[in-house]
């Protein structure tokens, strides 16, 4: 099970990387994905938090996974990889 916990820049490329390795039902945890509550300030983000909201957004609209955000500390998304995409994409399988 992979733990997202690194560069937060480069958060979306740690998904899209792991993403394909995981089998049907497994997990990916991601850390911080609340940073300490900048990622819903609508004034200019830093590349970080820029990062995360990035990472938040393909989370959620990622046919490829169900994705939760559990808020302790800075967040912690758990996601999911189904076994049938909402929208066939590739990867998902």
């Amino acid at each position: 099970m992979p733990f997202i916990h690194a560069d937060k820049r480069r958060y979306t490329d740690y998904f899209n990387a792991v993403l394909p390795l995981i089998k049907t039902g497994g997990f990916i945890i991601a850390d911080n994905t609340l940073w300490d509550g900048h990622v819903v300030e609508t004034c200019r983000h830093s590349a970080h938090t820029q990062g995360i909201i990035d990472f938040n957004n393909l989370a959620a609209s990622s046919p490829c996974v169900e994705a939760a955000i559990i808020p302790l500390r800075d967040g912690l998304t758990i996601l999911r990889k189904t076994g049938i995409p909402r929208n066939p994409q590739p990867n998902c399988l």
